[in-house]
């Protein structure tokens, strides 16, 4: 027996005769540190097929087994690094062959793709034309939804509604995975109710190129939902809980993948409960000799509970094929309620009128999003078609009880003139896209092109009703004001060619967009007819030169497009507050704009600068404006102004003394001119923002400290300015059982200033507006992550996971 074990270990180097072991080591070339999760990919020199691959440990270390003898070429990739090539990697037959210590370094041209896998990065990859912000990287995101993250990153502010601006201007287009999603239409509220736990990274694109749809003046904020990358079953379960006003979050996520399919999941949900008042005074000059001031105090409390699911797969036909698809899904429910205390003053400073308002106003809110991909990698891996179809379907059903009383005297409230109103409003929307894109190395001349088609088709169907009490009757009757029906139809037909090329230092991309809309809103209740068309050319350009070892300077321009979106366009007004309605304005035109960056970035050892200079130019800018109708009601409306310009820059440190010591200061500020034929429509100001994010790695790298701060100056509006929110939040995190269980803590807003203001300020009229919520909290988070890493030394699928398309 042992003369036979003998004979086999003689013979095992014989039978691995012409297998190699191929190993290495990747690590990033300014900081040294290890890259975990780096992919490295072994190509035959012969047909240039992908033959195996591998990614490193958290060491950065790679090894692969059993090649055959031949002479191949590697790939090594990583997000937010430049692809490294290794030529002519000769394998004889020797035992084990060393590619040596490869130093990667960050990747200077911007191009928006799927990350391959997530590592330990950075919490913001700051490009001149774009900045990825990981979610899992920032402690301060433990228990919050997206739009709390969101107001961490540079350029980015929200207002008292969740509506998103960036670099201070309101019109951005807002993905999830890439695509439209009607959800996103609901600004905050759907946002609130993503899981940042459940965000793999944010996508902010100032200036895109002509692959991506023109929608929006500042550019595109993508929120990619998290996708397994590791082989094997994967989990992790996530729970948060903030005090006081009852802020809970839930959230969990499984999934499995080999080499043929990945399969995920997960589910969200939250809970919020807390206080939600607003103040306002307004004082209008009626004549020379009369005047109307309005005080109105609202106290009241908001409700939101919120449930969001995922499911997907990924089919790796073969190394060159995938089909797969998502869906998510959303069911959401939103309850305020209040007094409010109006005072009004005309002519006299002597009270007279007071009133008390009382509402409750629930609302639901359901949707689903479905996507079918396909996607085909050309053999030569100098090629890819990608395809999917999308659609999105929600339901808003909107109600609102209202109870109005007098105060007849000191206190005394009466049901004389007293009013009680109940609105509805039922919403259905849908949104289907279809797209197929194709681009192509060319690599004799370092050149690439794409081109592309694009088809999106939207229809919405609004249903509203109001009934009003008659104390005559004693029943409720139609209020024929506010009943009508709401129809809205959008068709965009696009088409796309880019083509770039490297010349030494110097790289250029030229592109053009040609799109076909229609907007067709209705009121089926009149016949009257804004049905609109327009056909427009929209051309981009971006040039970079390489003036010296990680430093790069950029010129880019682009033209693009603000449509007005449905409920712009819709003219009924909404009474939910007799003396401030809302409506709004169905002959509104589309905001054109000629947007211009130049940028430079710099990355040394320590210090990574990110600096831009831009200037946009919009005519025809869509704006709310406040008019006043009979009987000193107030309208909230939508207008176009005849142009504006704004001329700003950004500023991004990343500053990283130690590896335990990372900071991240940006600064935006713009000058913006409102230029109108109406006088109380113009008007210009400085805008500036700051913030702040400083982490601290303690108790051997198993612990965190974060600090977050955001000031934003007063911004400028056509009629006045606001003043969005300034906060600072505190976070401590500590890691147990080599990084599975992770437990951390978070004060929110330490001085109580997150709130939302807004003046007014015409010849005739002033009005200050203050909303106020409750955001001071303190928070405990507790996440368990399960499951094991799999480095197969099989052949890896080429990388052709879709999902995401493009935007």
């Amino acid at each position: 027996m042992q003369k036979i074990s003998c004979f086999f270990l003689i013979l095992i180097p014989f039978l691995s005769f012409n297998q190699t072991i191929l190993t290495g080591e990747i690590s990033d070339s300014v900081s040294g540190n290890a890259i975990e999760y780096a992919s490295f990919k072994l190509f035959s020199s012969k047909d240039s097929v992908l033959r195996t691959g591998a990614y490193t440990d958290e060491k950065g270390k790679f090894i692969i087994e059993n090649i055959k003898s031949g002479t191949y070429y590697g790939v090594i990739s990583f997000s937010g690094y430049e692809d490294r090539y290794i030529n002519s990697i000769n394998l004889t037959g020797q035992p084990t062959f060393n590619i040596g210590k490869i130093k990667l370094q960050t990747i200077q041209i911007q191009n928006i793709e799927d990350v391959v896998i997530e590592g330990k990065l950075e919490t913001l990859k700051a490009g001149i034309d774009k900045k990825i912000y990981n979610v899992d990287q920032d402690i301060s995101s433990r228990g919050a939804g997206a739009d709390e993250v969101l107001n961490n990153i540079p350029s980015i502010t929200l207002d008292e509604d969740g509506r998103v601006s960036l670099r201070g201007d309101g019109s951005v287009t807002i993905l999830i995975d890439g695509q439209p999603s009607n959800m996103t239409g609901e600004g905050g509220n759907f946002l609130s109710s993503i899981p940042a736990s459940s965000i793999e990274r944010i996508e902010v694109v100032t200036n895109p190129s002509a692959k991506y749809s023109p929608d929006g003046t500042s550019g595109i904020i993508n929120i990619v939902l998290k996708k397994n990358k590791l082989k094997g079953i994967n989990g992790q379960v996530s729970g948060s809980g903030g005090i006081p006003g009852n802020d809970h979050k839930l959230n969990a996520a499984l999934s499995f993948r080999n080499d043929k399919v990945n399969i995920y999941g997960s589910y969200g949900f939250n809970f919020m409960q807390g206080y939600r008042n607003n103040y306002s005074s307004i004082d209008r000059k009626l004549s020379d000799t009369s005047f109307m001031k309005l005080d109105q105090t609202r106290e009241g409390n908001h409700l939101k509970r919120g449930h969001v699911a995922r499911v997907g797969l990924d089919w790796y036909v073969n190394n060159n094929n995938t089909l797969g698809f998502f869906v998510n899904g959303q069911l959401n429910a939103d309850r305020r309620g209040g007094d409010q205390m109006n005072t009004q003053y005309i002519s006299s400073d002597l009270v007279t009128n007071r009133w008390v308002r009382k509402s409750f106003e629930p609302e639901d809110r359901k949707g689903i999003d479905a996507n079918l991909f396909y996607n085909h990698n050309l053999k030569d891996e100098t090629g890819k078609l990608s395809s999917n179809v999308y659609y999105s379907l929600s339901n808003r059903l909107e109600k609102g009880n209202f109870e109005q009383y007098y105060d007849i005297e000191n206190g005394i409230y009466s049901n004389l003139n007293s009013s009680y109103k109940q609105q509805s409003a039922n919403n259905d929307k849908g949104i289907l896209t279809a797209q197929v894109d194709f681009e192509r190395v060319i690599a004799r001349i370092k050149a690439r092109y794409e081109v592309g088609m694009k088809g999106s088709f939207s229809n919405e169907y609004l249903v509203s009703n109001s009934t009003n009490y008659d104390f005559s009757l004693n029943e409720m009757v139609p209020d024929t004001f506010a009943i009508y029906n709401y129809k809205y139809r959008e068709d965009v037909y696009s088409a796309y060619g880019v083509f770039g090329q490297e010349l030494g230092k110097i790289k250029y991309q030229i592109g053009l967009r040609a799109e076909y809309a229609l907007q067709d809103p209705k009121l089926a209740t009149s016949s009257q007819n804004y049905k609109k068309e327009y056909f427009q050319l929209y051309p981009s350009a971006h040039i970079r030169y390489e003036v010296a070892k990680n430093g790069e300077i950029s010129l880019g321009y682009s033209r693009r497009i603000n449509r007005p979106q449905s409920w712009n366009l819709n003219p009924f007004a909404i009474y939910s507050d007799p003396f401030n309605l809302r409506m709004g304005n169905p002959d509104l035109k589309p905001e054109y704009i000629h947007s211009v960056d130049l940028g430079y970035t710099q990355t040394m050892k320590i210090v990574s600068i990110t600096a831009s200079v831009y200037y946009r130019y919009t005519s025809d800018v869509i704006s709310r404006v406040k008019t006043f109708i009979d009987n000193n009601t107030a309208a909230v409306t939508m207008a176009n102004i005849s142009n504006s310009q704004t001329t700003g820059g950004e500023l991004v440190f990343q500053i990283r003394p130690t590896s335990w010591w990372r900071n991240t200061l940006s600064l935006n500020g713009n000058y913006i001119d409102f230029r109108s034929k109406s006088a109380d429509l113009n008007n210009k100001g400085f805008n500036w923002g700051l913030k702040y994010t400083g982490s601290f790695d303690f108790w051997k790298k198993t612990a965190t400290v974060q600090l977050n701060a955001v000031y934003n100056a007063p911004r400028v509006t056509p009629q006045g300015k606001v003043f969005t929110w300034n906060f600072v939040d505190i976070s401590v995190q500590k890691n147990f059982f080599n990084k599975k269980l992770t437990i951390g803590l978070k004060l929110a807003d330490v001085f109580n200033t997150k709130n939302f203001r807004m003046k007014i300020d015409r010849a005739d009229l002033q009005q200050t507006s203050k909303f106020d919520f409750q955001t001071r909290r303190v928070y405990l988070t507790l996440t368990y992550k399960f499951g094991k890493l799999e480095f197969s030394q099989k052949q890896l699928p080429k990388e052709n996971e879709g999902g995401g398309g493009d935007f």
